[in-house]
């Protein structure tokens, strides 16, 4: 998401660290769809692990529902398995979310009838462009 890139993200993570360490009821969770080829190596889910790392959380793997609007392919089931896996013997705590409605297009960002066609691809809207300098 563009917003992103306005925020350093190693403060964000640091600040995270300090402020939870004494809330030990308080846990971050972190949202990671799988991306087939792009976020989804054992390199990734190691990268994954340092960045969480001194943070209460909790990590929800979702499996990206494939789209006409998207270059982006799911990755196997197999392998987020595998992914989770490396989370999980490191000591996060991970969870699989199942993919829902994907088969209706109704999974999140599908709206639509099965075989319509889709939006092209998004371009940046004007008013994030700055975020991206």
């Amino acid at each position: 998401m563009p917003i992103n890139r306005k925020y350093n993200l190693s403060l964000l993570l640091q600040t995270l660290r300090e402020e939870l360490r004494s809330k030990h009821n308080y846990k971050v969770l972190f949202e990671y769809v799988m991306l087939a080829g792009v976020n989804d190596s054992l390199e990734d889910a190691r990268r994954l692990i340092d960045l969480v790392q001194g943070i209460p959380c909790k990590v929800n793997l979702i499996s990206f529902n494939p789209h006409c609007g998207s270059q982006f392919k799911p990755t196997s089931e197999e392998k987020i398995i595998e992914f989770r896996n490396i989370l999980a013997e490191a000591g996060c705590i991970v969870f699989l979310r199942p993919s829902r409605g994907d088969d209706q297009m109704a999974a999140c960002g599908q709206l639509g009838k099965p075989g319509q066609v889709q939006a092209p691809l998004l371009q940046v809207p004007a008013k994030f462009q700055s975020a991206l300098t």
